[in-house]
């Protein structure tokens, strides 16, 4: 396995472009979910990536073949209320669903 300092070289905040990938996937949601006016979906979008945490690690390999690239952790007020992101080849952003 890795060393432990070359793996958080790869850990940061997400950038400008992650961020607005991010805010455009909770708007789509929450037009989804509660069919509302697009102001108030960007408004709630815009308070949702800027006021909780989120992480990327860079050039995530699952331990099988399922999954390399780039991953996105957010976790909202209690480490319980967590998501995972993953960016697909088109590179946009999809929610992770474990069924």
């Amino acid at each position: 396995m890795k060393g432990i300092d070359e793996i958080l070289k790869k850990i940061r905040l997400p950038n400008t472009e992650e961020k607005e990938q991010l805010k455009k996937y909770f708007m789509e949601r929450y037009k989804l979910n509660f069919h509302s006016k697009v102001e108030q979906d960007e408004e709630t979008a815009n308070e949702t990536v800027n006021n909780y945490w989120y992480v990327v690690f860079e050039n995530y390999i699952s331990d099988c073949p399922a999954y390399s690239g780039k991953l996105m952790v957010a976790v909202y007020g209690l480490p319980e209320l967590h998501e995972v992101f993953i960016w697909d080849k088109e590179g946009l952003i999809k929610k992770v669903v474990i069924p």
